[in-house]
């Protein structure tokens, strides 16, 4: 997603901040939900594609759908803006040195081929030939299923279950943990 920053001092770290706040979202939603913010929107969550089905994925494995949902986009944007202004530049003053030629020429092709790759998955996924709809998730381990009514019950509940909102709404009386650490913690096997 993309916003404007009007202030001057934020407006060179733009895409930085955005990062931010889409991996405390991201990060939020796969240790929560078990998935990506728009996999939980339309009702779907990983499983690991090693173990047996409707198990949830392992640790590593949501380390890997993190790493890869959230900064592969990242460093493709930036990829894609550093091309643009290569070519703006060619554009503007000609002659380049022989790295940011190279990068011009080599870019278009390793981006068809990005691209590419991710049409394949999705029309392999679309037909039934493939259980990933993107390469991202095969790579993290993980692939897609739909959610069961238990597991959205299990989402909806509060965080805290032992506070009650229509017993008691005054928020000294709420105690709000977002990311119990101690329950997600990443410890090496």
């Amino acid at each position: 997603f993309s916003f404007k920053v009007e202030s001057p001092s934020t407006t060179v770290f733009r895409d930085e901040v955005a990062f931010l706040f889409d991996t405390l979202l991201q990060s939020h939603y796969l240790l929560t939900h078990r998935a990506l913010f728009s996999e939980n929107f339309y009702g779907l969550k990983r499983t690991s594609s090693s173990l047996l089905k409707h198990q949830p994925p392992p640790r590593l494995d949501l380390a890997r759908s993190y790493l890869l949902g959230v900064f592969v986009p990242y460093v493709k944007a930036k990829l894609d803006a550093v091309f643009e202004k290569l070519r703006e530049d060619e554009a503007d003053f000609g002659r380049l040195d022989r790295l940011r030629t190279f990068f011009l020429r080599v870019y278009p092709y390793l981006n068809v081929l990005y691209e590419g790759t991710f049409l394949w998955f999705y029309v392999a996924y679309a037909v039934g030939r493939s259980r990933h709809h993107s390469p991202l998730t095969k790579y993290a381990g993980a692939h897609l299923i739909y959610q069961t009514k238990e597991d959205r019950l299990a989402s909806s509940k509060p965080l805290n279950e032992d506070a009650n909102l229509a017993d008691d709404w005054r928020p000294n009386h709420f105690e709000f943990h977002l990311l119990d650490l101690e329950k997600y913690s990443f410890t090496p096997p």
